[in-house]
């Protein structure tokens, strides 16, 4: 079965978000949430960081009864919706530096999406579990788009 989504593998998209991230700036609001727009970029790094590393991660057990199912939510242009939980080891706590988590975000986003499928992570997804490299290139899309949304971008 295909389907017709956004992927960051795709260069068009990945573009798409480079550009959106580029027009941000640090008085941005959030239209929903608590992190500010700093501690946001940060957010955004850190999935990226681990799949750069190939980081194993702990899989939730909510992730086990839920994470299959959810998983179809990767699959359609819907946005996240406003308000999911975030796993506490991606809550950034500490103020940050805006052009510094910026320009962290935009080099790993970068690196990523130059090693392509064939550097997708090959440790299960914390929540969602096994995911294929095709799903996460939808995934990071997803993420991104999500929090760009919610600062305005």
């Amino acid at each position: 079965m295909t389907y017709k989504t956004n992927s960051i593998y795709d260069n068009e998209n990945y573009l798409e978000i480079v550009n959106r991230i580029d027009r941000l700036n640090a008085s941005n609001q959030r239209l929903w949430g608590t992190m500010t727009i700093s501690q946001m970029l940060a957010h955004c790094n850190q999935p990226i960081e681990m799949a750069l590393r190939q980081e194993k991660v702990t899989r939730s057990w909510l992730g086990y009864i839920l994470g299959k199912w959810a998983k179809k939510g990767i699959y359609n242009y819907k946005p996240y919706k406003a308000g999911l939980p975030t796993a506490k080891e991606f809550i950034i706590e500490d103020e940050v530096d805006f052009e510094s988590s910026r320009s962290t975000l935009k080099k790993n986003l970068e690196l990523f999406v130059r090693a392509g499928e064939n550097g997708a992570p090959i440790h299960p997804h914390a929540f969602y579990g096994k995911l294929t490299p095709h799903e996460w290139g939808l995934l990071q899309y997803k993420h991104l788009n999500h929090h760009l949304l919610q600062f305005g971008g």
